[in-house]
């Protein structure tokens, strides 16, 4: 006799682990066999909700994310719609939902930890987080600080750029950046 589900009223085959093929896709999908998707409204509830607590410490948003961490409501990103309930409207279209707390990337949609922010002040909260990916921490980055350095003193020895694009397996248009200030400058 073959086996069957072991979930009650279940009477499908089983296919892995004494589980149907759409309990066990629950399973790896959602952690529970009986889980499921979230259901329309749950989301932006969870935000009206986050948007109203007083609590100092993060909260983490427990539904879709984009691929760097930041919930995911429709196409627009969580903690901007819970800055929007909390602190009304973006003075402009520029103005991104800026975190206090330099959790954005786990999720983070506390109002307090929210403001309207330029891109450039925005960009000094990730400065001053330690979550910039400038330099040694970009994902792409192929050289130190220290051989920027040396690429720097060799180029003022003399050095052409194409000679030391050669040595440190950069590109000609690396190495005029990285002189000219725009690539490394914090370097």
């Amino acid at each position: 006799m073959a086996r069957t589900c072991s979930i009650a009223d279940c009477e499908k085959p089983a296919w892995a682990r004494d589980l149907c093929c759409m309990q066990y896709r629950r399973l790896r999908r959602y952690g529970d066999p009986l889980g499921g998707g979230t259901f329309a409204g749950q989301p932006m509830a969870f935000a009206r909700q986050a948007a109203a607590t007083k609590q100092d410490e993060c909260i983490t948003w427990p539904f879709g994310t984009d691929g760097h961490g930041y919930g995911r409501i429709c196409s627009d990103g969580a903690h901007r719609i819970v800055c929007e309930i909390a602190h009304g409207l973006a003075p402009t279209s520029e103005h991104e939902a800026a975190h206090s707390c330099g959790n954005g990337h786990r999720g983070c949609v506390n109002p307090g930890h929210l403001r309207w922010a330029t891109h450039k002040e925005n960009h000094s909260d990730r400065i001053l987080h330690g979550t910039n990916n400038a330099g040694e921490t970009h994902g792409a980055n192929k050289l130190t600080a220290q051989s920027v350095a040396e690429i720097r003193r060799l180029f003022a020895d003399g050095s052409t750029k194409a000679s030391l694009a050669r040595s440190f397996n950069v590109s000609e248009s690396c190495v005029r950046k990285i002189i000219s200030g725009k690539n490394w400058r914090h370097a």
